[in-house]
Order: C-alpha cells, then sequence, then structure tokens
C-alpha cells in the first residue's frame, strides 16, 4: 500500500499528458539534450523522472496588436494589426533549443 502511495505521488514526473491539438519536445538532461528529429504527439508520454517535456501549441492563432508610428510630419498614427500563427510541428526541436516555448514574445 506504501509503495502504491508513493507511486502515486510521484506520478506526475513519470507520466505526462499532450492535450489535443498540441506537440511536444522531449529534453534528455542525462542523454543528449533536446531530441531535433523527433516530436511528441497528443497522447500518454512515459519518461524518465529528470528529463522533462516543453508543450507546444500547434493550432493556428492569433494575436492582435498596436503600434504606433509617426508620420513625415511628426504626427503620431496608431495601427492595429493583427496576424495569425503556428509553429511548424517538423522544426520543433530547432524552435525550442534556438528560441524557446516564449517564441510568441521574442520574434513575433
Amino acid at each position: 500500500m506504501v509503495v502504491f502511495m508513493i507511486f502515486i505521488y510521484f506520478s506526475s514526473r513519470f507520466f505526462v499528458v499532450i492535450p489535443a491539438g498540441h506537440q511536444a519536445i522531449y529534453f534528455s538532461t542525462l542523454g543528449e539534450g533536446t531530441l531535433l528529429d523527433k516530436h511528441l504527439d497528443e497522447g500518454l508520454i512515459v519518461k524518465f523522472p529528470w528529463d522533462y517535456v516543453v508543450r507546444y501549441n500547434t493550432r493556428i492563432q492569433e494575436h492582435q496588436d498596436t503600434i504606433l508610428g509617426l508620420t513625415v510630419d511628426g504626427l503620431e498614427v496608431y495601427a492595429e494589426i493583427s496576424f495569425r500563427y503556428f509553429p511548424d510541428a517538423e522544426r520543433l526541436g530547432l524552435l525550442n533549443r534556438e528560441i524557446g516555448p516564449e517564441y510568441m514574445n521574442t520574434i513575433l
């Protein structure tokens, strides 16, 4: 019973659920680091407790922003922009290694 309770308590370190519309990258702490050529699809993932999984939303997302610009005469002009984006599933490993999970705030 005690072993079962310990297993239940630490189960979040062994199992990761990737929800629908998401994919993930596996990072091996004691191995080769980020696996660039493999991404994990949705479902239940079994992993070592010292490794971790980084989830990415692969659905089409939209972001809106207002920017301030100046005309030639020095007047302020506000422009509202809206763009859609999604990460390429085949290049998630490179995205995780080079930019990280906060890629929208970093480069977009």
